[in-house]
């Protein structure tokens, strides 16, 4: 994010992986007027949702890494995660953590 962005135009919504529930979820909200930003650990999984959603593109910011997503979010966001359960959620959760003010 850069100085000349107003924090009111960032996604106040993440969505944490892109696989088929997580990317018809983000495509839902995007499709209904909310702008979201957007991280899976495959780079194919990001770039088949950037080209599938050339339509409305403006509503989604995708992000290369958790540090970036996190960047690119107002700073009172929700975090959805649409990963498989146990061991992958606990890493996805432990690496979002330190990365995040509390509040």
């Amino acid at each position: 994010m850069n100085a000349s962005t107003n924090t009111s135009d960032l996604p106040q919504y993440a969505v944490i992986g892109l696989g088929t529930m997580g990317a018809n979820f983000a495509r839902n909200l995007g499709r209904n007027g909310t702008k979201v930003a957007l991280f899976d650990i495959a780079s194919e999984a990001r770039e088949r949702f950037q080209s599938e959603t050339s339509e409305n593109a403006e509503m989604f910011s995708i992000s290369a890494s958790l540090q970036e997503l996190v960047e690119n979010t107002a700073h009172r966001r929700r975090f959805i995660l649409l990963v498989k359960a146990g061991d992958v959620t606990d890493a996805v959760i432990s690496e979002l953590i330190p990365l995040v003010d509390k509040g």
